[in-house]
């Protein structure tokens, strides 16, 4: 995988499966990331497991249908 330093990625449905598994590799690449899922408590694992310090990785809990809240996260 390339090297993502100074990246921001947002990754939906970040709390399993798939959006997990992009987000442990995107971090571990060095991008700064932003997970989006309605499984707050799947959000936490995702941010444990990644390892971070809390400072390249913002979690947050929301519902991608939700016009106005997708444009308050961008």
């Amino acid at each position: 995988m390339k090297k993502f330093q100074g990246k921001v990625i947002v990754i939906t449905g970040a709390a399993s499966g798939l959006g997990r598994s992009f987000a442990t590799q995107f971090y571990q690449a060095g991008a700064s990331l932003a997970l989006v899922d309605l499984n707050q408590i799947g959000l936490e694992e995702t941010l444990h497991l990644a390892g971070d310090d809390g400072t390249r990785l913002k979690i947050s809990k929301i519902d991608v249908s939700d016009q106005k809240a997708m444009i308050l996260l961008a």
